[in-house]
């Protein structure tokens, strides 16, 4: 794919290292990344650079996202309102603003336990081009976590019910996250938050078609393609011991008949 690369590496052994790399793997640009810097280097919707500042840990900081110029110098920083913000993915929006994601416990009461019960979940705030916060989207508004009971050890205080890594805007303008944790992609109505549909997990609502493993487990980067398609990286493992080869798979989505058919899938030949 005659395409540059950026990668970001993190290593206690070589350091971290941000850099882009061309078609040829010549290193086109590199630079030590210090402070914690990098993560989620991309070319971003908006043609700027973008990555994370990870805080240190134990840390209060809030963490922060930068923006970059063509010319690799850094133009801006973003922040999130009122949480520390995640690492995993921001995406830029057509009016020049931009969406954040971050997490929070939250307790949440669930009669099938005698305790009070914490749950992590995931929120999404979007802003625009002037910084302003414009909407806010906290998932336990819009889902409800007993359809996900079986899945927890109810033993536990903490239910570790979201871990959203990626964001996708649809073609609809509406918004489709992944949560790794429960092996779902959710898309919710970007002016209401209401949940539109969920691929994959507990909540499924789709039909797999043409695929042995009936769906992704502990997925990253759901993204809808311009034909139509989603695209994800199929981990193979969850954070319930399932674990099979990992894979590049690609599903044709029906909305009106709900069925999710396998097109094309990689699998590394040494199924790594």
């Amino acid at each position: 794919y005659p395409e540059d690369m950026f990668i970001h590496t993190t290593s206690p052994l070589t350091g971290s290292f941000m850099a882009i790399i061309g078609a040829d793997l010549e290193i086109k640009w590199h630079i030590t990344s210090i402070d914690r810097k990098g993560w989620d280097f991309k070319v971003n919707n908006n043609n700027k650079l973008t990555y994370f500042q990870k805080p240190p840990i134990g840390s209060s900081d809030p963490g922060l996202w930068y923006v970059m110029d063509s010319n690799m110098q850094e133009v801006d920083t973003l922040s999130f309102v009122g949480y520390k913000a995640d690492n995993h993915d921001i995406q830029y929006v057509a009016n020049g603003g931009y969406i954040l994601q971050a997490y929070a416990k939250e307790q949440i009461d669930i009669p099938q336990t005698t305790h009070i019960d914490s749950a992590r979940i995931l929120i999404l705030q979007e802003f625009d081009v002037n910084h302003n916060l414009i909407f806010e989207w906290k998932n336990s508004d819009y889902m409800n976590i007993e359809n996900y009971i079986d899945s927890f050890n109810l033993n536990a205080n903490y239910l570790n019910w979201m871990h959203g890594n990626s964001i996708d805007i649809d073609y609809d303008s509406n918004i489709i996250i992944s949560n790794r944790t429960m092996s779902e992609a959710i898309k919710f109505d970007r002016l209401t938050g209401e949940i539109i549909w969920i691929l994959g997990g507990p909540a499924n609502d789709f039909l797999f078609i043409n695929d042995i493993h009936n769906g992704f487990i502990g997925q990253h980067d759901i993204r809808r393609l311009d034909n139509g398609n989603l695209l994800v990286f199929d981990n193979g493992v969850n954070l319930f011991g399932e674990t099979r080869a990992a894979r590049v798979s690609e599903y044709s989505i029906d909305e009106m008949e709900m069925t999710a058919t396998l097109v094309w899938e990689y699998f590394h030949p040494e199924e790594y």
